[in-house]
């Protein structure tokens, strides 16, 4: 089951203990649902908990019983859920216990459907169950609203708004998209409508995910460290050998045949660690000033020997 449904099963559970909360869900659920006029009222949901729940409110709320069909799914053992009335005058029937007439043109919020304050997330809860969806927190960050009707897009989008939760909006295809990508904005809006285990089980998904990403981060930041490091003292221990093959290292003065000695010994050592084994322990800063000089004493015996030979090589030539 996607975490999606899971999230629609829990919302099923939730006993609504007003009567008034338990008409503004069923009006959300109604009002957002594929059809809802004066022809008919229908309903059309991947979610065998949402069709039952609807089914057994409109028929306690309204006296209507809408027929249900059930086909399976194209993926296994999951199934689609089709609820319609049977005739015309249930359609209107379920139209008028809402305040709605047959002959509006364009269907529209009837704000007398949330009589108190407290009815306005139940109503959310409703929309949701019938047009929401959200993404499993170890996927990605997303909900969304799926509205096929402006008027009703706008009207939703201003409640949420009102409400301390404002989406943002895409168009996709014929329908309009309200959503939140925002962990935060998804946690409010999950407990707000009641599903508070999955609200918690996002939240300790976020939190792994930022603690895994800070020891990754942690893990590579000391990665490059210990490359830069590893790269250094092969640069430090490669001059010092050639000073020593060389000769160099005995018209060094004491300070730096010291530290080349312990260079040699302790290839990984860092160099805090070389500056505490000196005989008279010097900072990390000093023993790098070191290292740089034994390196740059290197570079120019280099060059000289380089030189040298470049000048021999002529004078062989001619004596050839």
């Amino acid at each position: 089951m996607s975490f999606s449904l899971e999230v629609k099963q829990t919302l099923c559970g939730i006993a609504e203990q007003k009567a008034c909360c338990e008409k503004a869900e069923l009006y959300g659920m109604l009002l957002f649902c594929q059809q809802f006029g004066a022809m008919s009222v229908r309903m059309q949901t991947s979610s065998g908990a949402v069709a039952e729940r609807l089914e057994q409110a409109l028929l306690a709320q309204t006296g209507v019983r809408l027929e249900h069909k059930t086909t399976p799914h194209r993926r296994e053992g999951e199934f689609t859920h089709v609820l319609r009335t049977a005739t015309r005058a249930d359609a209107r029937a379920v139209l008028a216990y809402f305040g709605h007439s047959a002959s509006e043109i364009s269907l529209r919020l009837n704000l007398a459907n949330l009589e108190e304050e407290c009815c306005v997330w139940p109503f959310l809860r409703g929309a949701f169950l019938t047009c929401g969806m959200v993404t499993s927190p170890q996927k990605n960050y997303r909900l969304e609203l799926i509205v096929a009707r402006r008027f009703l897009a706008d009207a939703l989008a201003k409640l949420l708004a009102d409400s301390g939760l404002p989406p943002l909006e895409t168009v996709r295809g014929n329908s309009i998209v309200l959503y939140y990508k925002d962990s935060s904005a998804i946690e409010d809006f999950l407990t707000a409508v009641g599903a508070i285990a999955p609200a918690l089980e996002l939240m300790n998904v976020k939190v792994y995910k930022d603690l895994r990403n800070r020891v990754n981060r942690i893990s590579n930041c000391e990665t490059a460290n210990l490359t830069k490091t590893v790269r250094a003292s092969s640069e430090q221990v490669e001059a010092i050998s050639y000073l020593s093959a060389h000769g160099g290292l005995r018209q060094l003065p004491p300070e730096l045949r010291e530290v080349a000695r312990l260079r040699l010994r302790h290839p990984e050592a860092s160099l805090s660690e070389i500056g505490q084994m000196l005989s008279a322990p010097l900072s990390r800063s000093g023993v790098n000033h070191r290292l740089k000089k034994l390196q740059e004493l290197a570079a120019e015996a280099r060059q000289a020997r380089e030189k040298a030979a470049g000048e021999a090589r002529p004078v062989l030539e001619k004596k050839n």
